[in-house]
């Protein structure tokens, strides 16, 4: 059995979760350090110049960014196919986040005892017409918080790494349609004061409040 494993009769007290939690989200947080830089390779490595090799690129991303046979990089919208190249393509995918030190966990970066996940949309866009210049560009939506990993692991039976990460990836796909519903990206950073609360599957709500720290969200909790 994995020593990163919650293993209690019932819901794990809290220091409990605490501590195996953040060795988790730790362990994650070493697997997808490389992925902006997978990213930005695999875009400038692949032929784009028409819809299906575009689609081609979206596959050898979503295949790049497995950790643990998941996926990690989500084609969230696109691409927008154009002619001769021209397109642009959104992404979402997360990496660690030390909230100590404010920054990213890259690769060979210390970790915190109590890591963070951020979500970050990146948007890749092509100019096209034979120019053979991408942009890249990206920026946080969510920062995922240890606690609410460790809340999840207390109320919702989240115990494994497999667990964890789909917690991770349907709060991905709630930051998502979020947005959608929203149709403005400007609103969906503007929750109320009890912050946006959306449905996690059939038994969990995600508290997704503004980080007033960043232009994002910060998903403080989960209620059952």
């Amino acid at each position: 059995m994995s020593a990163l494993e919650i293993q209690s009769a019932g819901p794990p007290p809290e220091r409990h979760a605490d501590r195996i939690v953040g060795q988790m989200l730790g362990h994650l947080a070493k697997q997808v350090a490389h992925l902006p830089d997978t990213v930005r390779a695999v875009v400038h490595n692949s032929k784009d110049g028409g819809p299906r090799a575009q689609r081609r690129m979206v596959s050898r991303l979503e295949e790049a960014g497995k950790v643990n046979g998941r996926k990690v990089i989500i084609a969230g919208a696109g691409p927008r196919p154009g002619k001769r190249g021209k397109y642009e393509l959104r992404l979402v995918f997360w990496t660690g986040w030390d909230p100590t030190r404010d920054r990213e966990i890259g690769p060979g970066d210390p970790v915190p005892d109590k890591p963070w996940i951020v979500l970050w949309i990146a948007v890749v866009s092509s100019e096209g017409n034979g120019r053979n210049r991408v942009a890249w560009t990206r920026y946080p939506l969510i920062f995922v918080s240890h606690h609410l990993a460790s809340r999840a692991a207390q109320r919702l039976g989240v115990r494994t790494l497999s667990q964890l990460q789909t917690m991770i990836g349907n709060v991905a796909a709630a930051g998502l349609k979020l947005i959608t519903d929203k149709d403005d990206l400007d609103a969906a950073l503007k929750p109320p004061p009890a912050g946006w609360r959306i449905r996690l599957g059939d038994d969990a709500t995600v508290v997704l409040q503004r980080y007033a720290e960043k232009t994002a969200l910060l998903a403080v909790t989960v209620l059952d």
